[in-house]
């Protein structure tokens, strides 16, 4: 196992100084210069969006709850199917008529009778809700590196956070997207294998089917009536909204090239949903 994490920190190694070479200015460190293909820009999107909470939370609450985490699912596909049909032509050609690179100065320079006021805002709530998505983002990776080689938490997200800097400091948002889609082919053949393998083992073990037969973990609403019912369904279609606001995924859309590059990444998401809908958060 120590091999394998060790060739995967060589491999983000090398397509981070790999790509770095063709970052040269401040347009292509910060959204890589609009040269990057659409088909790496859909996947670098979704491995942003579906990053630990995925292999992480999300698993383990379907596992705990059942059926009934398909609400939490069904809410982020609805998200990301939004934010590619309704958004992104419409961010890219703002991002071009603005010439910005940030959502912030796109703010600030669609509106400038406010833009200090704006610029002010978008980055203070940028800066305090990402203080907690990223830090759940190395918590994820010392959770990870706990459970696999039995190393503190601590320690773990000192190397997660070491490995991430490193790469994005080398190349920026062209070193970032490079190893997002290494990580996201990586996530799809998880997503999609792993399952499989545990299907087998399941049905191979009386203990664990036994414990499947649990009534709540077949039920959409978790035995739950009601207002109880009510509620969670509709908290869990809520996810859709949190889509629309994520800079680090919009930032995606801004960088396409022209409207064909966004048909393209949309029909690569589409994709991604149908053909892998594990990749897409449901669960099995």
């Amino acid at each position: 196992m120590l091999v394998v994490f060790v060739a995967y920190l060589l491999i983000v190694i090398v397509i981070a100084l790999w790509s770095a070479r063709k970052s040269r200015n401040a347009d292509d460190y910060i959204l890589g210069g609009k040269k990057i293909s659409g088909f790496y820009l859909a996947l670098s999107e979704r491995a942003t969006g579906e990053s630990a909470w995925l292999l992480l939370g999300m698993t383990g609450f379907a596992y705990t709850y059942g059926l009934s985490a398909i609400w939490v699912a069904l809410g982020c596909v609805i998200g990301i199917l939004f934010i590619w049909i309704f958004m992104a032509d419409r961010l890219r050609e703002l991002t071009a008529e603005t010439g910005s690179l940030t959502i912030n100065s796109l703010f600030s320079k669609k509106f400038p009778e406010a833009s200090r006021s704006i610029g002010f805002l978008t980055s203070a709530i940028v800066i305090f809700f990402f203080m907690f998505y990223i830090a759940a983002q190395f918590e994820g990776s010392g959770k990870v590196l706990h459970e696999t080689f039995g190393l503190s938490p601590f320690w773990g997200m000192i190397i997660g956070s070491f490995v991430v800097i490193i790469y994005t400091v080398l190349g920026g948002f062209i070193t970032v997207v490079a190893t997002d889609v290494f990580q996201a082919l990586l996530m799809i053949i998880t997503l999609v294998v792993l399952p499989i393998i545990i299907l087998f083992i399941c049905f191979s073990n009386e203990t664990i089917i036994n414990f499947s037969h649990t009534a709540a973990l077949y039920n959409l609403t978790n035995n739950k009536s009601g207002w109880e019912a009510a509620i969670l369904v509709l908290s869990g279609l809520s996810w859709a909204l949190g889509y629309t606001g994520q800079p680090q995924l919009l930032t995606r859309m801004m960088a396409i090239r022209n409207k064909k590059e966004v048909k393209t990444d949309y029909d690569d998401l589409k994709d991604q949903l149908y053909d892998n809908p594990s990749d897409s958060q449901l669960p099995c």
